[in-house]
Parts: structure tokens; sequence; C-alpha cells
């Protein structure tokens, strides 16, 4: 006989308390699904059993209110998200038939975040088959990285879930000072994790990145904190990896072999390439933010790649360049 499983038969109401898990400050507890959908305690639980059969990743954890919250990563909601490019189009193709210039800009961003969206979810899935390679001993991530104490790891992420604030020691160089934050999220760059963080300045809120190579001494504070509606991908859309600035509208020329390998590299989820028309150059378009990561990533192509605009960068580029030049006089 097959194990018998709850069931609660509104799937409608079971999808929107898996994404309010996913993105409501604290996840949800028991109470707040009666009080939701002024259900019993009783349907309340089923309908949590429910989802915790379809998502064995949901978390229980139990915080200062004495109540158990259920929180789920919302990347695991991520696939229930697709967007196909047939449906991209089609709202493209609606934005250029109406004449109402209000509506074409609020068109325009829907596309470009359901763009957004459906890169995510590709990249989600590929990262989950080359995590699985690598559990099964077949694959190696080989780049040079620092190293972040598996400790300062596991207290972050329990602040996470439990929503609180946290301390710790940061260090700049030669100085070490004691910092209270709010954390956000971790942004896994090519070389080193950074955490992004509120760091609260006279009662107002900045968010900042830091370090996570350069965190020790992490202790959970009794403190819990608004999320303020953060959410980490729309904050990462205009970055370049990580950090927030002035935004440029970058233009990159690639030839030779580089052309091809460009043609099919993600610089940025905003990016958009094209062809000339002898099939020797590729023209790769993006908009972000951060202008040293920006130029790092043009000098690793070499000299088959070119910044084509805009000038800010191409004059911050060649200063970069000169100064390196210098050293090896």
């Amino acid at each position: 006989m097959s194990e018998s499983k709850p069931r609660y038969s509104r799937n409608s109401d079971l999808l929107e308390i898996a994404f309010a898990m996913a993105t409501r400050t604290g996840g949800i507890t028991i109470r707040d699904i009666q009080d939701d959908y002024k259900v019993s305690r009783s349907t309340a639980e089923r309908m949590r059993d429910s989802l915790l059969n379809i998502f064995p990743q949901i978390e229980e954890i139990e915080m200062m209110d004495n109540r158990k919250h259920y929180i789920m990563r919302p990347n695991f909601l991520l696939p229930l998200l697709n967007v196909s490019i047939k449906e991209i189009t089609d709202l493209i193709n609606c934005s250029s038939q109406t004449y109402i210039e209000e509506l074409q800009q609020e068109l325009k961003v829907l596309t470009d975040k359901l763009t957004f969206i459906r890169k995510r979810v590709d990249k989600e899935a590929d990262e989950q088959i080359e995590n699985q390679l690598q559990m099964e001993g077949f694959a190696v991530k080989q780049h040079p990285q620092h190293h972040v104490s598996t400790e300062v790891l596991k207290e972050v992420r329990r602040a996470f879930q439990e929503n609180r604030k946290i301390s710790f020691i940061y260090r700049k160089g030669e100085y070490t000072s004691k910092r209270n934050v709010a954390p956000l999220g971790i942004i896994y760059g090519e070389y080193r994790p950074y955490l992004i963080a509120y760091e609260y300045n006279r009662k107002k809120s900045i968010k900042k990145n830091f370090k996570l190579d350069k965190i020790s001494d992490v202790k959970i504070l009794d403190e819990y904190f608004d999320r303020e509606g953060f959410n980490l991908h729309e904050h990462l859309y205009n970055c370049f990896t990580c950090y927030q600035g002035e935004v440029y509208n970058v233009k990159l020329l690639f030839w030779g072999s580089a052309a091809e390998d460009a043609s099919e590299y993600m610089f940025h989820p905003s990016q958009k390439g094209k062809w000339n028309e002898e099939h020797t150059e590729y023209l790769v378009k993006f908009k972000a933010s951060g202008l040293k990561d920006i130029i790092w990533c043009v000098f690793r192509w070499g000299n088959e790649c070119k910044i084509v605009s805009p000038k800010p960068v191409r004059l911050f580029y060649q200063r970069y360049m000169r100064k390196i030049l210098r050293l090896y006089k």
C-alpha cells in the first residue's frame, strides 16, 4: 500500500502560501495561514503538510515569538516563474502597437523583468546541474578564490533565516572595526563573496557590501529588522557584479576568435548582441554599474575586445592600463 500523504484541494491557496514562505519577512506561521485564509488550525496544518510534501526544502525555525516560522529560499520557486520566448515576443509586439507613451514604458519595464526572470531560471538550472556533477565527483571548480570561514557562513545563514541583526569584526587593511548590520544576502563573485547588508547611521539604513573573507567573530543579536522589501535579484539587475553606482550604457566590440566566444557569453542580464554583415565582429550592449568590474572583464578578453562607448569607461580603462604599464618599464 502506498504511503498516504496529507492533501488540501485548493492548489491556488497552496501556491500563494509557498510564495509567502519565500518572500515574507520571517516566513509564515500556522497562525498566519489561519488568519489569511479564515481556516481552522487543523486545516492550516494540513495546508502546511501538503506544502512540506511538495517542497521538502521548507525550513522550520522557532523565533523569539515562540512560534514556528516556515521559510523557503526564493530560488526554489523560480522554475514556477518560467517565461517562454514567445510570451516575451508577444509582449514586445503589444508594446509596439500602442500609442500611449506611459503604457509603452510600463510594458517595456515588464518585458525587461520577464527577460531577467527567464535568464535567471536558466542560470539556476545550469547551476543545479553543475552542483550535482561536483557532488558526484565528476567536476571541480578550479579558480582563485578567497577563503571564507564555515562558522561565519553558518551564523550569517541563521541570521537570514531568523531575520535578525548581527555584529562582526571587519578587517580593512591594517584596521579592524566592530560593525552592527542587518544582513540581506550574499553575492558570490568570481574571486570572492560579498555580504550585502543594511548598516544603520543615525537611524538611517544604508546598503553596503562587505567582503565575507574579511569578516570574523559573527554574533547574532536579539534584534529583528525589516527587509524593507529588499529583493536580491532586483538589487543586482543594474550591477555588473555587486556594486551599485552610476549606470553606464556599455558597448563592447569583439573580433577574431573572441567574437564567437562573446556571442555565447553572459556578460549581464540586460545584454543584447549583434553580428556585423560579414560575421567577423560581434557587438555587445548592456546597462550596468561597477566601473572597475567592467574594465577587469574587458582586460581578460585581451587584444580582441574594445570598449566602443561610453567615453568615461574608455578613459578610465586607458588610465588604468597606463598605471599597469608603468610597473613594467
